[in-house]
């Protein structure tokens, strides 16, 4: 009985551990992960994805819309490959991506792939 607990215990552990800083367990996650958790909308359908991201706009020196658009193209091209990892049945991805309130980029995305 006490092994028992002991590698629940221990399972537990590693799991969570592996959540935290390696790989992530599916797109919801994937996403914050990619978004830094500033996602303010995330919904999920069968075949589309819609996200609204409040970006920092923060490059290490100060902060600017500038850098916010330029991170923001970079997490499109992550988000990208993560739907395409973690839910290939997605075909089309909504991306709203705001600096202080302000929309400065709305994207939306089409899958084209043929091995679906």
């Amino acid at each position: 009985m006490d092994l028992a607990i002991i590698l629940f215990i221990s399972l537990a552990f590693l799991l969570s551990f592996y959540n935290a800083f390696g790989y992530p367990f599916n797109l919801n996650k994937a996403v914050h992960r990619i978004f830094d958790d500033h996602i303010t909308y995330y919904d999920e359908t069968s075949d589309t994805l819609t996200i609204k991201a409040e970006n920092v706009g923060w490059d290490g020196t100060e902060w600017s819309k500038k850098h916010a658009k330029k991170d923001g193209v970079q997490q499109i091209k992550k988000l990208d490959a993560a739907v395409h990892h973690y839910a290939p049945s997605i075909k089309q991805i909504n991306v709203t991506i705001t600096y202080l309130g302000k929309v400065e980029i709305k994207r939306t995305l089409f899958s084209n792939r043929s091995d679906l």
